[in-house]
């Protein structure tokens, strides 16, 4: 068994995508719901000082984003 995960399938080779036998079935899972945004940005804040931090806030602010996006962007 080979697992191929990716953000951006449009970019992934056609010779890799398309050819029989390579990629059998993609599954899409979307961009996780607010109240799963807001666990794994408490995950990943979990070693900062968060006093003041409006995390409904960010929450907000992470409409469009998946896991990869907050996790990039980390300090």
């Amino acid at each position: 068994m080979f697992i191929l995960t990716t953000n951006a399938i449009e970019r992934v080779e056609q010779a890799i995508k398309d050819r029989p036998g390579r990629v059998n079935q993609c599954l899409y899972f979307g961009l996780p719901p607010s109240d799963l945004r807001k666990l794994y940005l408490e995950r990943y804040l979990t070693p900062y000082e968060k006093n003041g931090l409006d995390l409904d806030h960010l929450v907000r602010q992470t409409e469009r984003a998946g896991i990869c996006s907050c996790a990039s962007n980390r300090k």
